[in-house]
């Protein structure tokens, strides 16, 4: 039984592009009712799907996180280039919280494809936005940011994925873009 939520920017943007991405890797599935109802403003409940038994709901979910995690960093973008220079705006609880959001949704979805044969290649595609979401914690500089990505960092570190290069990825990309050597040596203890 499938669980629904109703979110017309879900719909319309998350939607699709989990489609395009499902129909070419699970071509035997039919998608027909899940497309309908983003017609109507309706999507799966993703977050529930992210424990399911079935790869392709897995996979949908994780797709959904992360396109839900592009649509708070596009928002977040357009609210940094409205604040300009104003330091109280850049710090503002809503904007940190959303981007604590976004970390959360796109760690989820990095995990969640990460652990799928048919999907770690995307997931590695989509690892490249860490460099964003450090440069938010570097303009707000936020210790709630910094450590949301920290957690964000160590959960690579102990998943599932299946490719232990993607995890070295994130994690250099993390390193140098915050300029902690010692940081990828305390990862390295959170891994042991």
């Amino acid at each position: 039984m499938v669980s629904w939520v109703e979110s017309q920017t879900l719909a319309k943007k998350s939607v699709p592009f989990a489609l395009n991405l499902l129909r070419e890797l699970y071509p035997k599935i039919n998608f027909d009712s899940i497309e309908r109802n983003a017609e109507k403003g309706i999507v799966p409940d993703f977050i529930k799907w992210q424990n399911d038994p079935e790869e392709w709901k897995r996979a949908m979910s994780g797709f959904m996180f992360y396109s839900y995690s592009t649509i708070l960093m596009k928002q977040i973008d357009e609210s940094l280039e409205k604040i300009g220079h104003d330091e109280n705006e850049k710090n503002s609880k809503e904007l940190i919280e959303k981007t604590v959001d976004a970390i959360t949704a796109w760690i989820t979805a990095i995990r969640l494809l990460g652990e799928i044969n048919r999907t770690v290649d995307c997931s590695v595609v989509m690892s490249q936005d860490i460099i964003k979401l450090v440069k938010y914690n570097t303009i707000m500089n936020s210790d709630i940011i910094s450590k949301r990505l920290e957690y964000a960092i160590a959960h690579i570190l102990l998943s599932d994925i299946q490719r232990e290069n993607l995890k070295k990825i994130i994690c250099a990309i993390f390193a140098e873009l915050t300029n902690e050597i010692t940081y990828g040596e305390r990862l390295n203890t959170i891994k042991k």
